[in-house]
């Protein structure tokens, strides 16, 4: 039944009263029913008037606020639609730069982001207290709605913070990237420049073992076509030559020749180069796979919660 408050409750009060009161005065007389029905009729109808249009407008404002919740819902499952979509799609992208570092870890690759968008919305939704009320209205006897709308929420903010992180993660290792990159590049310069100067001023008198280095760094030379490969320039000059010095310092009797022990040593600090550089672009690899299990796991339980209010 339907409880319209005291207001209306006082109003059939008030009516039966006077109903009581009429049919006392009946008994008594009956010229003064006549007289007073015109007056009760004007009464009792303006009541039920009034009353009726209280009902209405009632009606109107609970039917109102229905449909402002329903609208609300709607919204918060297309937002949350959304961010399970672009999760879906950056937990792809981040697993295929996975698979480029795996194939390739000389080089530093770029990854294609989502925009956080959608993300920002629907924690700023969320944090509203009208979207909460909405959504304890329509599933407050299906689960601890607290609980649930705090956990999503959870797991949005985890998300948005995450593909922050990334971003930026990927920026410092692009920027450590490229200053390992000219380090290397830097050395190989300059053990290209001192092997040079070595072999010309030993070129007229050009005896075993150096016509070893000669024929390497000759090679390296006319094997040169692209300035920026530096994997050619670990490949086919660095190793080469930093072994021959190796060997050549390890030999007893050899005299020892300074400029031998230069390129020696900056041969051998290209070559630490061109590991850092490998190894921080499988680190960022590393990294990224555990970052994606935590993405995984948080869009499996917006998937659970998509599913439990469809």
């Amino acid at each position: 039944m339907l409880d319209v408050g005291w207001p209306y409750n006082r109003n059939f009060i008030m009516i039966e009263f006077f109903i009581l009161q009429c049919q006392a005065q009946t008994t008594a007389s009956s010229s003064f029913l006549e007289k007073l029905l015109p007056s009760f009729v004007g009464t009792a109808t303006a009541l039920l008037v009034f009353y009726l249009t209280t009902i209405r407008d009632k009606n109107k404002e609970k039917t109102k606020k229905d449909e402002e919740r329903t609208d609300k819902m709607s919204y918060l499952k297309n937002l949350l639609s959304n961010v399970i979509k672009l999760t879906k799609q950056q937990i792809e992208n981040v697993q295929e730069y996975i698979n480029k570092v795996e194939e390739n870890d000389l080089d530093f690759h770029l990854m294609t982001l989502v925009p956080l968008t959608d993300y920002n919305r629907a924690i700023d939704t969320l944090s509203k207290d009208e979207y909460f009320i909405s959504f304890n209205r329509f599933y407050k006897e299906k689960f601890d709605t607290t609980k649930k709308y705090e956990r999503i929420l959870s797991n949005i903010d985890y998300l948005n913070a995450e593909f922050i992180q990334i971003t930026e993660m990927l920026k410092k290792s692009q920027q450590f990237d490229y200053e390992r990159k000219l380090q290397f590049k830097e050395t190989v310069d300059k053990t290209i420049s001192l092997v040079g100067n070595f072999l010309l001023s030993i070129r007229q008198n050009l005896h075993p073992p150096f016509h070893i280095l000669d024929q390497r760094f000759l090679s390296f030379m006319e094997g040169l076509k692209d300035h920026s490969d530096i994997q050619y320039y670990h490949d086919e000059f660095i190793i080469p030559i930093n072994d021959f010095c190796v060997n050549y310092l390890s030999v007893p009797g050899n005299p020892q020749i300074p400029e031998i022990l230069l390129i020696a040593e900056n041969s051998r600090n290209s070559k630490q180069f061109f590991q850092i550089i490998k190894d921080s672009n499988k680190e960022t690899g590393t990294d990224l796979t555990k970052i994606k299990q935590s993405l995984v796991k948080s869009l499996d339980d917006l998937k659970d919660f998509q599913t439990e209010i469809s």
